[in-house]
């Protein structure tokens, strides 16, 4: 499995693992826990309104807010274009 791989002598993995068993490793010398986005936050980031209703599965629609762009996301990105050296 490529997440298996190491990289490193020190025993370091090319890349994060989404979870273990429901447990999300621990990064750097914090003890901090890094969790999933719900749908309803992830939507929220790609400015879905909240009355939206997903009519599909949770893992659908991870994919379906991390493939698509809606136009407010676009706009914010087009905004740091300078036009003046175009």
């Amino acid at each position: 499995y490529q997440q298996n791989r190491v990289y490193s002598v020190d025993g370091i993995s090319p890349a994060l693992c989404s979870a273990h068993a429901g447990h999300a490793p621990n990064v750097g010398t914090s003890a901090e826990v890094f969790r999933r986005l719900t749908v309803a936050e992830s939507s929220r980031l790609q400015t879905v309104p909240d009355w939206y209703e997903w009519k599909c599965s949770e893992t659908q629609a991870y994919r379906m807010l991390g493939n698509g762009w809606t136009v407010e996301v676009i706009k914010h990105i087009f905004s740091y274009i300078n036009t003046e050296k175009l």
